[in-house]
């Protein structure tokens, strides 16, 4: 189950890259720690918000609380990241 998950959260955090930065790029880090696995991703943030135009974050949100975990956003000047953290 926690192999499946991070799949389809690392396939969401790239196409909402492609979809949303300004600049179609980003990066995306996986580290683990202290019984934790970590996912970071960032990117330029577009100009135009399309929120409520799709369900990629709340989905993303729904799956790392049923597996306890952590997830956060945040929108900085042009910059946009989320990270997640999981439970190992």
């Amino acid at each position: 189950m926690l192999q499946f998950s991070l799949y389809r959260l690392i396939q969401e955090l790239l196409t909402n890259m492609l979809k949303h930065s300004s600049q179609r790029a980003g990066t995306l880090t996986v580290r683990t720690t202290d019984g934790k696995i970590v996912l970071e991703a960032q990117n330029a943030a577009g100009a135009e918000t399309r929120a409520g135009k799709g369900f990629g974050l709340l989905g993303m949100k729904e799956r790392v609380n049923a597996l306890s975990g952590r997830m956060s956003t945040r929108r900085e000047a042009d910059n946009f990241s989320v990270m997640v953290e999981l439970p190992r």
